[in-house]
């Protein structure tokens, strides 16, 4: 049983680290997040540019990321101007958070897959003796434990110095410069200031913790009602 309950904690551990991984690519991707974040910031005003070409631009780089165009030129008119709106730093960093990013998914389907793999030959060699959820069960709390200290870890750190979190995160997944973005130059550093990250990382947080604690509180009731 010992050996079964590792078992169950590591495939737990990589499904609630997929959750939260997809949890990350959702949000990322909301759209309605952006037109609320670029109201509230009043982007309009740090980037010259109108409210739809902020939207336009903004979805030039998301669809780059997801990989429905090969390049993020765009063109807008900037402070009165028509101009390119993305310069050579902002492309040559985008790819690099395009190949984050397509790291990130391969690794979410990798665990993924390994999580319910585990499960299901867990399953398969135990099912006389235990039910899935049981053996779900078993799991859950280790598996969940691991990646909620992750998360609060993170979420702590962000709370107490946020610019020194975000820098931190740069500097961990990219061996260059090219992140390092001047304001008074850059229109993607405005379209999406560090209050715009900021509270990004605390939706996420928020959703993945919400949906943990409704995870726990079934699994819960469910032991309740469970025959031993």
């Amino acid at each position: 049983m010992k050996i079964t309950k590792s078992a169950s904690s590591l495939a737990c551990f990589c499904l609630v680290l997929g959750l939260l991984i997809t949890l990350i690519d959702v949000c990322s991707f909301d759209h309605s997040f952006y037109v609320k974040e670029f109201h509230d910031n009043e982007t309009s005003s740090l980037t010259g540019m109108s409210a739809e070409d902020n939207l336009a631009a903004s979805d030039v780089l998301l669809d780059y990321l997801r990989g429905k165009r090969d390049d993020i030129v765009f063109e807008a008119e900037v402070n009165g101007t028509m101009r390119e709106v993305y310069d050579e730093r902002e492309t040559i960093h985008m790819k690099d958070v395009r190949t984050l990013y397509r790291h990130a998914i391969a690794f979410r389907n990798g665990i993924v897959i390994a999580g319910a793999g585990i499960l299901a030959c867990l399953y398969s060699a135990n099912r006389r003796r235990i039910s899935l959820l049981r053996l779900l069960r078993l799991g859950f709390q280790n598996g969940a434990l691991l990646v909620l200290m992750l998360v609060g870890a993170i979420g702590l750190y962000g709370a107490a110095d946020f610019t020194s979190f975000w820098t931190s995160f740069h500097e961990f997944f990219f061996d260059n410069d090219f992140w390092l973005l001047d304001p008074n130059v850059s229109i993607m550093v405005n379209l999406y200031p560090e209050n715009f990250f900021r509270d990004l990382v605390f939706r996420i947080i928020f959703l993945f913790l919400l949906i943990l604690g409704v995870s726990w509180v079934l699994i819960y009731r469910v032991r309740k009602g469970e025959k031993t």
